[in-house]
Order: structure tokens, then sequence, then C-alpha cells
């Protein structure tokens, strides 16, 4: 198995798979990938991914999972072409500046610092968009979330960046807006470049 997992039962009908490692792009694509191939086994209803984890409703035994998990999906069979997403942002959100004072530097700082290449690791509902880790870019979320967040805005909680797919309510910082973004996958590469 090319990435060592534990497995464990939480319930009569649901087992875990916790892989190890820190969150990157090849383990991302190693998941969906495996969640896909996992949900056509006979005995498994639904597998659902995270960040490194599975959560496969299923009666087997965890350790059978697992053994499934190492059969049915060597690594080299992921070496595809990841698609790209060239992203404009015009970084103008309503809390650039507190991300900028909270960090003690300038405003054109945040954005070269946020500027860059991100994979996609989950999709959250409805539509949210979770990004790698930024890079030197660590913000708490808001203590009173917004009631709205429009559609393409690009936030930041904690060390993670994300994209807003939907109006809806959110307590991440917003830097900047895109005005335009495609569907995504887990795996997919995401390129931020200021508008």
């Amino acid at each position: 198995m090319p990435f060592d997992c534990r497995a464990e039962r939480l319930s009569p009908y649901f087992v875990r798979l916790l892989f190890e490692g820190d969150i990157n792009p090849s383990l991302t694509r190693y998941l969906v990938e495996i969640s896909k191939r996992l949900a056509q086994i006979e005995d498994i209803k639904e597998v659902t991914h995270g960040y490194r984890t599975l959560l496969v409703e299923t009666t087997l035994p965890p350790e059978e999972v697992r053994d499934c998990v190492g059969r049915i999906l060597p690594l080299e069979s992921l070496e595809e072409a990841i698609q790209v997403h060239e992203l404009e942002v015009d970084y103008d959100g309503p809390d650039l500046k507190f991300v900028a004072a909270h960090l003690g530097c300038s405003v054109e700082e945040v954005i070269i610092r946020h500027a860059g290449n991100y994979h996609v690791v989950a999709l959250g509902s409805p539509g949210f968009i979770y990004l790698s880790l930024t890079r030197e870019l660590t913000v708490p979320r808001l203590d009173t979330p917004r009631r709205r967040v429009p559609p393409g805005a690009v936030g930041i909680a904690g060390k993670q960046t994300g994209i807003y797919g939907s109006e809806r309510p959110g307590g991440w910082r917003i830097i900047g807006n895109c005005a335009t973004f495609p569907p995504m996958q887990p795996g997919n590469e995401v390129r931020f470049h200021p508008a």
C-alpha cells in the first residue's frame, strides 16, 4: 500500500481509514480514486473521503476494508495529468487590511504571499472548495460569521484557504474574489494570480 493507513470500526455500520502523512496532492488524488473503487465493492454502501481519511459504510471487518485498499490501487496507477485551474483574484476583500495588520505586513505582502499554487483537498457543502495550506498566512476565523458571503469569495481561516462556491454564511477572512471559476475536483490544482 503506497500510504500507510489504520482501520478502525466506528459503529456497526462504519469503518474509518486514517492515512499517514501530510496532506498533499498525491494523497488527495489517491483518496479520491480509492473512494470511487471501494464504492464499487458489493458489501460497501458508501465512501466519503476527507483530508487524510476515508469513512466507509460497511459491515465488513476493518482489516478486510484496509486489505481491499492495498489490492485495488497501487500508487503508480495515479500518474495522470493534473487538471490546473488558473484563477484571477481581485484582492480587495473586506478582511484584507485586517489580515495585513494581524501578520504585521503590508497589504501588498499579503497578496504576494497568497498568490500561487494550491491543490483542492476537498469539496464542502454547498460547493465550498477547500484548498491546501497557505504559506505564512495564519489568521483566526471571524468571531461572528457573516450571514452572506458571495460566490467566488476567497478566504483564509487558520492556515487554510478556500473559495466559496455559492452564496452562504461563513466565518473565513475574505481577502478577495474570483469573478469566475470552473467546477473542480479534489486533486486538481489552483493557481491564484492577482487580477
